[in-house]
């Protein structure tokens, strides 16, 4: 049997997470590469539920870079507002996940580093008065 997520699970993760949703391509795209360390998950030992769950969380993991989270919504004006702030917090939890599933650290070489965290950046230039 071969352990796999599909597009709708990593899809209400993702909802879950708070998250805007992915499109196919990225969908599939991360299922792609969760899955093309079957075998190393197999090696590894895993039951398939623990090669899904790793996939799930590696899935969502991928996902964060550019996604915005939805901080509220307000249904009588159709409106919404993204909090980008949190996004650090996911990620280590998601990073922390991961190590705790994946104990052979399979898929660790495709954790992406932290970096110094997650942060939103404005560039703004102005003109100089010579």
């Amino acid at each position: 049997m071969t352990a796999t997520i599909t597009n709708t699970e990593l899809a209400a993760f993702v909802k879950k997470l708070g998250f805007e949703s992915l499109t196919d391509i990225e969908s599939a795209a991360f299922i792609e590469t969760a899955d093309s360390f079957d075998s190393d998950f197999y090696l590894a030992g895993y039951t398939d539920t623990k090669i899904s769950l790793i996939k799930l969380y590696l899935c969502a993991m991928l996902s964060i870079n550019g996604v915005r989270r939805e901080s509220s919504k307000s249904l009588d004006v159709m409106s919404k507002s993204y909090n980008y702030e949190s996004l650090d917090k996911t990620y280590r939890w998601l990073e922390s996940a991961i190590e705790k599933a994946d104990s052979e650290g399979v898929v660790s070489s495709l954790i992406p580093s932290s970096g110094t965290g997650f942060g939103f950046m404005a560039v703004t230039s102005g003109q100089s008065d010579e």
